[in-house]
């Protein structure tokens, strides 16, 4: 292989536009995964709310389900569109890819023994979904995903107390309106800063 000899000058401008692709990369819609991810948490979170109220055998939960399902459904398209823009890919990619594999693995672990056992569905997703959201904050440095991150690792304690057992259906809305200051409010605002 040659060595290219490249002047000093043409060399910070290669690095400059390297930086300036990335942060492009980082910020342009980085809020679409959590409007994704939230609406679809919340719309489910309802129907859910809606099916427990009416009696119609809320001992199972299999419309939890659905938010994998459409979450990745809706993810699908925008993960080709990112792929299609072949931006270059740097660590804090990388890091925040990383956070929510290792999130959803930890979930999907998690929700055999929420579903078979005393732990609660809504504490377990609550807390793995505050943790990723504010372990991207932190990555992003957005001051707001971190707070919202930490208001789901706290709301998710609610959900471990006896006492939300008692008020039928409540504990489910409390999980959406959760997500919507967890996830759709930062999303909403995070779009609108990186896309002015």
């Amino acid at each position: 292989m040659e060595d290219i000899k490249i002047s000093e000058q043409k060399s910070l401008e290669i690095i400059t536009s390297m930086i300036q692709d990335t942060k492009t990369k980082i910020e342009k819609n980085s809020g679409l995964p959590f409007l994704t991810w939230g609406y679809t948490t919340v719309i489910v979170s309802i129907l859910e709310f809606f099916v427990e109220n009416q009696g119609l055998n809320p001992n199972l939960k299999w419309g939890w389900w659905l938010i994998p399902i459409i979450g990745w459904l809706l993810m699908i398209p925008q993960l080709k569109k990112r792929k299609k823009e072949n931006l270059p890919s740097n660590f804090i990619d990388r890091a925040i890819n990383l956070v929510w594999i290792i999130v959803s693995i930890a979930t999907l672990f998690a929700l055999p023994i929420s579903i078979f056992g005393r732990t609660s569905i809504l504490f377990t997703m609550t807390l793995f979904m505050g943790i990723g959201t504010a372990l991207t904050g932190g990555l992003l440095k957005f001051r707001l995903l971190i707070i919202s991150g930490f208001i789901g690792i706290i709301g998710s304690l609610a959900f471990s107390l006896p006492l939300h057992l008692e008020y039928r259906g409540l504990p489910i809305l409390f999980f959406a309106a959760i997500f919507a200051l967890m996830m759709i409010v930062p999303g909403h605002i995070l779009n609108y800063k990186t896309n002015k």
